[in-house]
């Protein structure tokens, strides 16, 4: 399973950001067969990882704040990432990325 959005009530937003960092940092991705420290393997193929990225690098110059991740890649291996302010029409937000990403909106529910 891969959750895409969170939608948070404003109250709640900062405190699960914040655990939400902290733990995206101790997350690794690897090869979990080859690297015991590896929580989450490979995506299915580089041009996966690329794709990932760019979507996350369109995100980042439409607006949106990168509070995790590296936006590199070794091969089909990425680190995890989170994101916020998302919004619809940016394509982070309007595609599956299949990849270790949290897009967020901040837009939250009262």
């Amino acid at each position: 399973m891969s959750t895409e959005r969170v939608i948070v009530q404003r109250g709640a937003a900062e405190e699960l950001l914040k655990n939400l960092s902290e733990l995206f940092t101790r997350i690794k991705a690897g090869d979990p067969d080859a690297d015991r420290a590896a929580h989450i393997g490979a995506m299915f193929e580089p041009g996966s990882t690329d794709n990932a990225i760019s979507m996350l690098k369109d995100a980042i110059t439409s607006g949106a704040k990168l509070l995790v991740g590296d936006l590199k890649k070794q091969g089909a291996i990425m680190q995890p990432h989170l994101v916020v302010n998302a919004k619809p029409g940016m394509r982070l937000w309007d595609k599956e990325t299949f990849a270790p990403s949290k897009p967020s909106s901040r837009r939250a529910v009262s």
